[in-house]
């Protein structure tokens, strides 16, 4: 049986349990009219332009609309459309599901061949899980060579890594092309590494120019030195290279060696990756005669599975989209979901790819999408809405306020997924994104789990508020065609007001004051 390697799973607390679904709900004294004609004063006096905003609030309990303004107007969602993304995928893939990476070893006619099986996994040596993922890249390469050993294998004739449960359509064609050295714009592959960004360090010469550090260790190649080692001169190095390629051109002065390396994605993390994989088996005293991306005709991985498999739960998938509002994690999990549609064997975290076999890409990912939207909402809700990609990068994506809303209160209602789902997202106050937002709500009994949402023109929150008694407020706050600077700003302090006011609607009502017959007798 084999050794299996499981990131820790992390799911923050949340009242969203069992015991407080059942609990039964007890009127308050705000009326929903209230609220409504508060949040419509709030965007009022927002000085944004009514047709540029749109909001929703849901009543999860009693299944009805609070708030709302513009609520089926189609709006682009930013980063919100992450919470459509790992909802479907948790729907989908399951609640136990596990990104599997696995090395398998196949011996015939006296011969070795190991092949490196990617899922998809977005975490693989992520530098960001290290405290709950300590087994990264160099340590799993060490406990294959270990067991190799053991099973006295020295020698591989061909090592074969696997990316083809996606596609090699890495770079969406809606992103913005002259972003592409940014993390945030990282490729998507079968097989991701250290987030598909290598750090780079200059360390500067006695003499001549610096020189460069990899982290993870690729072998890339520097095609034009510029840099200068000037001890007098302030730092100013950069890297960079040109959109499909991983040949760099160094840049500007560095007296010293940083603290911290430089980040910047890289091209075509599988070939990168099978090649370092070779060099740090051999580092290891293992020879590895030659290594290869497998092709569409190579069959599924045989033999063996060399321990330990390296396992994500979904849990920190989700976490890692929602809480920190990683592009690459929802980029995964949606051309997961397309995998899956296309071949049902790909929900199966154990599965490998075979000749033939319909690869996991942005066109099924986004069939998948919208059939777990229209399977929770109903068909009519993606009328006039536009799925481009599972991030939220594109500036092609339209939903609705109101869909927004109501897929919360799905979840919320939904036992067995509401922990997980609800649990990825940031608190308001206190995680993620919204960490230094909501200051006055970290010590609030109503909590507020929220998803973020920026881009050029676009800032958006979405979410669930929670109270103590276990009634649930759904809400989506969509902000559109806003200038930059003052109208982003703008919106980011409608949105914290409308929330507060969220807020208020589900706090406790203060315990009424007893009155003694003394007291009243001196009344």
């Amino acid at each position: 049986m084999s050794l299996r390697l499981a990131m820790h799973r992390v799911v923050r607390p949340i009242r969203l349990l069992l015991p407080l679904l059942a609990v039964l709900v007890v009127a308050h004294a705000a009326l929903a009219g209230d609220l409504a004609a508060d949040l419509a004063e709030i965007a009022r006096k927002s000085g944004i332009a009514p047709q540029r905003l749109a909001f929703a609030v849901h009543d999860v309990r009693g299944d009805r609309v609070l708030a709302v303004q513009n609520g089926d107007a189609p709006m682009a969602p930013a980063s919100n459309m992450k919470v459509l993304t790992t909802g479907a995928a948790l729907s989908v893939l399951g609640a136990d599901f596990t990104f599997n990476t696995t090395l398998w070893l196949d011996r015939q006619n006296g011969t070795a061949r190991l092949t490196l099986v990617g899922s998809g996994d977005p975490a693989l040596d992520d530098p960001d899980l290290r405290d709950r993922d300590p087994h990264g890249f160099d340590t799993l390469v060490g406990l294959w060579s270990d067991e190799l050993k053991k099973s006295g294998v020295t020698r591989v004739d061909e090592l074969v890594l696997d990316a083809r449960v996606f596609d090699r359509e890495s770079y969406h064609p809606s992103w913005p092309k002259e972003q592409y050295p940014n993390a945030y714009c990282a490729e998507v592959w079968g097989l991701n590494l250290a987030r598909n960004v290598v750090g780079i360090t200059p360390v500067p010469q006695s003499s001549g120019k610096p020189t460069v550090v990899f982290t993870p260790a690729f072998d890339i190649a520097v095609e034009r030195n510029n840099a200068t080692n000037n001890a007098k001169a302030k730092f100013t190095f950069s890297a960079s290279r040109a959109f499909g390629s991983n040949a760099l051109t160094l840049r500007g002065n560095a007296q010293k060696r940083p603290d911290a390396p430089l980040g910047l994605t890289v091209h075509d993390t599988p070939s990168l990756t099978a090649a370092l994989l070779q060099r740090a088996f051999a580092a290891r005293g293992i020879e590895v005669t030659r290594a290869r991306l497998a092709t569409d005709a190579d069959p599924r991985a045989s033999g063996t599975i060399v321990p330990p498999i390296h396992a994500t739960p979904i849990a920190t998938v989700l976490e890692r989209a929602n809480t920190d509002s990683e592009n690459l994690y929802a980029e995964a999990l949606i051309k997961r979901l397309g995998a899956a549609l296309a071949v049902a064997e790909a929900k199966d975290a154990r599965f490998a790819p075979t000749a033939g076999f319909t690869a996991g890409n942005w066109t099924n990912g986004r069939a998948a999408l919208r059939r777990s939207i229209a399977a929770v909402l109903g068909p009519d809700t993606l009328s006039g809405w536009t799925i481009d990609d599972g991030s939220g990068l594109s500036q092609e994506n339209r939903v609705t306020a109101s869909g927004l809303a109501r897929w919360h209160a799905a979840f919320a209602r939904d036992n067995r997924l509401a922990p997980i789902y609800f649990g990825s997202f940031a608190i308001a106050g206190k995680t993620g994104t919204v960490r230094k937002r909501f200051d006055d709500l970290e010590s609030s009994p109503v909590e507020v789990r929220c998803k973020t949402g920026y881009i050029r023109g676009v800032s958006t929150l979405s979410g669930l508020a929670i109270a103590p008694d276990g009634r649930l407020l759904s809400f989506s706050i969509l902000g559109n065609n806003l200038a930059q600077g003052d109208q982003i700003a703008r919106a980011r302090a409608l949105q914290e007001s409308m929330v507060r006011r969220i807020v208020q609607e589900l706090a406790p009502a203060p315990a009424p004051r007893t009155v003694d017959a003394r007291e009243a007798s001196r009344r």
